[in-house]
């Protein structure tokens, strides 16, 4: 994301949860990368854009308990979320 800017990011602020993202940015700290899914409304004076260049990605892992390997919904789960995560990368591409 800073290839080409000659400058290199200062993180300043580190927080775990992204209510707390957009009130750092809400008071003028900085920005913020924070996914769509996991944030509430940006509400009035915050705009989201598109991070095109790389494109953002995330890495999901399921996890079940070893008994529940033969379920057929762990199964269903399992290659659904594995379909979507190819189309999701076909997007990408």
């Amino acid at each position: 994301m800073h290839d080409g800017t000659g400058r290199l990011p200062r993180i300043a602020h580190v927080s775990m949860e992204f209510d707390s993202h957009l009130a750092l940015v809400r008071a003028g700290l900085g920005i913020a990368l924070v996914p769509r899914l996991g944030r509430s409304p940006l509400g009035p004076g915050l705009v989201a854009v598109p991070v095109a260049d790389p494109v953002p990605s995330r890495e999901i892992i399921a996890l079940h308990r070893a008994s529940m390997s033969d379920s057929p919904a762990i199964a269903a789960l399992l290659q659904a979320l594995a379909s979507e995560g190819a189309a999701a990368a076909e997007r990408a591409a």
